[in-house]
């Protein structure tokens, strides 16, 4: 049996009988066609349906299809399930407010961090200057600081570029451009 998309599945505007399907590739048939009269044959409290046409079975699937996929690339609703079963869970929506929050209160946290760094590189050096600390402790403590305010300032980095990430949206195309390969892959 010839295997259609829309076998069973429409109906006659005419009588509201289901179409049933013809194919017969040897002489080229390939017809969806009202079921009535063939009802009309085995059983006379069928009336035959006025409307005899046909319509083309791979015309008529391939409109349909297309249709359906038209439907479904422009659906919100799909892309959105799609964007929530393939976006990081920190870039959804209902979260993205909430990490945009947690990363700025880290970078105030960092802030301040780095005031009591800066403030106890400003009192090493009043320190060695009043020559309560020798050069080679300065020097030590002096590196030891310059490292934490290289760390601070990384650290500062990233955080600033997981904000932009969620602010820019890169995600956002990243997961779109996961859905038209999807898309492509169901065409």
């Amino acid at each position: 049996k010839n295997v259609t998309l829309l076998n069973n599945m429409l109906i006659c505007g005419k009588c509201n009988n289901k179409f049933h399907q013809k194919v017969n590739t040897q002489i080229g048939m390939n017809l969806y066609y009202c079921s009535s009269n063939q009802k009309k044959w085995r059983d006379d409290k069928f009336s035959k349906c006025k409307d005899i046409k046909s319509i083309n079975i791979p015309f008529t699937d391939d409109l349909v299809w297309f249709k359906v996929l038209e439907v479904f690339r422009d659906s919100e609703r799909i892309r959105d399930e799609f964007r929530l079963q393939n976006l990081p869970k920190e870039f959804d929506p209902n979260n993205i407010s909430k990490e945009r929050e947690k990363l700025k209160g880290e970078l105030e946290k960092l802030d301040i961090k780095q005031f009591k760094i800066e403030e106890r590189q400003i009192s090493t050096e009043v320190r060695w200057g009043k020559g309560i600390m020798s050069d080679r402790v300065y020097n030590k403590v002096s590196d030891e600081i310059l490292k934490e305010l290289k760390e601070n300032e990384n650290e500062r980095n990233k955080i600033n570029s997981k904000l932009s990430i969620i602010e820019s949206g890169l995600e956002w195309e990243d997961w779109f451009d996961d859905f038209t390969n999807y898309f492509e892959e169901i065409e």
